[in-house]
């Protein structure tokens, strides 16, 4: 009896420790309506922060706010012209640039990150984030079914996708979620285009080796979600503080009744700046009663944005809401880290303290502002004349009428366009330019006459 009393503990014990070694299966999931990680059930948190907003040295500071915060994930869209600048010459050096640093970096804070793929991603960046390029080529049609369009896409993915593959979540990494294109409800794509198109985007993902989930978004609309609803995807919606969450999720069931996660992938603390305009902000107890309304819906949210940040050098977009607004340099948003990297006064304790109703949060105050500089007067002495300083680096085209940009392989930026006019003595006409796209400035002999652009439609009278 005491020998098989000894062999049944041992054997009893080597199954212990048998089962103690072997690994944690990895998986982010979606069983019914609700987002399973591990096989538990799981509520994202999540917050838009764009790498191209802020500097590599700033990154891990902002994570570290956002992770503060109470969120438990970021989503961040990677930008197509950004990384192949000019047709076929692929950038994925570029320490600004680089995403999947700040993805790891993100990984090392324990946060989630959901990547919105495009190839359009509108973030209020220039020409939604395309490359300038992809509008010469021939025969192109965008953003619907088109063999050219196709090819620039495949070539494109061919050289990001396979950076991001082992970033999932399943194979260790932090990626939960990729997202296919923007906003569903483009009037000039039919239904069938619409879901061609998706279709090919998320086969094009899944040949090259995610296995992780992919997601489209719509607005709250039966138009809009008819639009972006495809097998094998899930369906987030978009919706402002002025939207009805109850209604929301009854379309939203409507159309998905299963297997769909009730999620609100771009809810709004504010808006964008646009150009000669106030600052837009949002009361922050309203901005905060509306998240509140939809985790109290069990719904998952992603705050768009969480930190904006910065337009560097010509990236802004414009936005085209019956007239045309430039956007700003600023992209503060009034969310909830500020365009320095300073926690909101009252909107970071008040989106915060929400998230603690729902998800377990240490208490803390509100991180304080970190310290800024104090630079005094600055004099300026000297100055050179922008013209005359252009000779040295012009490139000189010859044309009777202005010439694109795309066509001049500039994406953005200044174009000196020159000509002499004859027979002008005592004369004053008004100059009309109906077809500007953009904005002229407008010289006669070195003395700047007025500006003509999207805001300034009235005429310039030029004066000899």
């Amino acid at each position: 009896m005491i020998h098989i009393l000894l062999l049944l503990l041992t054997f009893c014990t080597y199954n212990i420790n048998a089962t103690s070694k072997q690994p944690v299966i990895r998986n982010f999931t979606i069983i019914g309506n609700d987002f399973m990680k591990d096989g538990q059930l799981y509520r994202i948190i999540a917050g838009s922060i764009h790498y191209w907003r802020s500097l590599p040295q700033d990154w891990q500071n902002r994570l570290s706010l956002i992770k503060k915060l109470g969120c438990n994930t970021i989503t961040t869209y990677i930008w197509w012209a950004l990384h192949e600048p000019e047709d076929g010459m692929f950038v994925f050096d570029k320490p600004e640039h680089d995403f999947l640093l700040f993805i790891q970096l993100a990984h090392s804070l324990d946060l989630l990150v959901i990547v919105g793929i495009g190839p359009y991603i509108t973030g209020d960046v220039d020409f939604g984030g395309f490359p300038y390029w992809i509008t010469k080529q021939k025969q192109i049609s965008i953003r619907r079914p088109n063999q050219v369009y196709y090819q620039l896409i495949d070539r494109y993915f061919d050289q990001l996708i396979p950076r991001l593959v082992p970033l999932q979540y399943h194979l260790g990494g932090n990626i939960i979620n990729f997202q296919i294109e923007d906003d569903s409800d483009l009037p000039l794509i039919s239904f069938d285009d619409s879901h061609l198109y998706y279709g090919y985007l998320r086969d094009g993902l899944i040949r090259r080796g995610i296995q992780t989930l992919i997601n489209t978004l719509a607005w709250p609309d039966s138009l809009s979600l008819e639009k972006a609803i495809i097998p094998n995807t899930w369906t987030a919606l978009e919706y402002t503080i002025h939207h009805s969450t109850p209604d929301a999720l009854a379309t939203l069931r409507k159309h998905l009744p299963d297997n769909n996660p009730f999620m609100v992938m771009e809810y709004y603390p504010a808006w964008m700046d646009y150009e000669g305009k106030p600052h837009q902000t949002m009361d922050s107890e309203q901005f905060s009663n509306g998240v509140d309304k939809i985790l109290s819906y069990n719904g998952s949210i992603n705050f768009y944005m969480v930190f904006g940040g910065t337009n560097f050098q010509f990236t802004n977009g414009g936005d085209w809401t019956l007239v045309y607004h430039s956007i700003t340099t600023s992209y503060d948003y009034d969310t909830m880290i500020t365009e320095c990297g300073d926690a909101h006064q009252t909107k970071f304790k008040a989106v915060r303290d929400v998230i603690g109703k729902y998800l377990p949060l240490e208490p803390m105050p509100t991180p304080l502002p970190s310290s800024k500089g104090l630079y005094g007067t600055i004099q300026f002495d000297s100055q050179a004349e922008l013209i005359q300083n252009l000779r040295p680096f012009d490139v000189l085209y010859n044309s009777n009428t202005p010439i694109q940009f795309e066509y001049l392989n500039q994406s953005y930026g200044y174009i000196l366009y020159s000509t002499q006019l004859k027979n002008f003595i005592d004369i004053i006409e008004p100059l009309l330019l109906p077809w500007m796209q953009d904005r002229a400035v407008v010289s006669l002999d070195g003395i700047v006459q007025g500006c003509i652009g999207w805001s300034e439609k009235d005429p310039i009278t030029i004066l000899n």
